[in-house]
């Protein structure tokens, strides 16, 4: 009976039973506030992309469609210089895409056309505007309407594909895949008419 009590009372090994029991649970949790991180940041370094490309247009009194990445009246630098940097720490140029656009107000249609656009050289496939094609009727949110001629509205769309648990899905095929983020931001043209996307043929303020 002696030994019998003292089986009884004897924790040795129960503390690592336990830990056993609840490691599963907290490596899920972990996982979880892990990709809750992961999706956030993203969604943050999305809406300042946007955000501040859109901005910074918007301040110009010109804009061109050059090849050159550091001239500030290139819609070039925002895309493949702006852009990137702005999105720190995602790998924009790799998994993400932006689309600028330059909307104004159509006097025939009284309402708002797409008259300019201009898309980043990144590598995300299947991806489209959603303002519109050059040319067609804008879609913009509610209360953003360019009024009048030259009145211009500068809308910038950041896209960035992300990766869930992309670390387990070698161990589990049947995990969430990607999702695609955007982010949209728009400002109005602040100083002057940004109604046509210039060239260095038409405006020799624009570089090659």
């Amino acid at each position: 009976m002696n030994r019998g009590w003292r089986l009884g009372r004897d924790r040795r090994g129960a503390v690592m039973v336990e830990l056993a029991l609840a490691l599963p649970v907290l490596l899920i949790l972990l996982i979880g506030f892990t990709e809750a991180y992961l999706y956030v940041r993203a969604a943050v370094a999305l809406e300042r992309v946007a955000f501040d490309m859109a901005n910074l247009i918007a301040r110009r009194t010109l804009i061109c469609r050059a090849t050159s990445t550091s001239d500030p009246n290139s819609i070039n630098t925002y895309l493949t210089t702006v852009a990137p940097l702005s999105a720190q720490p995602l790998d924009l140029a790799a998994s993400g895409e932006v689309i600028a656009s330059g909307v104004v107000y159509d006097s025939a249609s009284a309402g708002a056309v797409v008259r300019w656009q201009a898309v980043s050289p990144y590598t995300l496939s299947g991806i489209a505007s959603g303002v519109g094609n050059v040319g067609g009727k804008a879609t913009l949110a509610g209360g953003i309407v360019p009024t009048s001629g030259g009145d211009t509205v500068i809308v910038v769309e950041a896209f960035h594909s992300h990766d869930w648990l992309s670390g387990l899905r070698q161990l589990l095929p049947t995990l969430p895949t990607a999702t695609t983020l955007k982010r949209t931001a728009y400002f109005r043209g602040r100083v002057a008419s940004l109604a046509t996307l210039n060239t260095a043929a038409t405006n020799p303020a624009c570089p090659d």
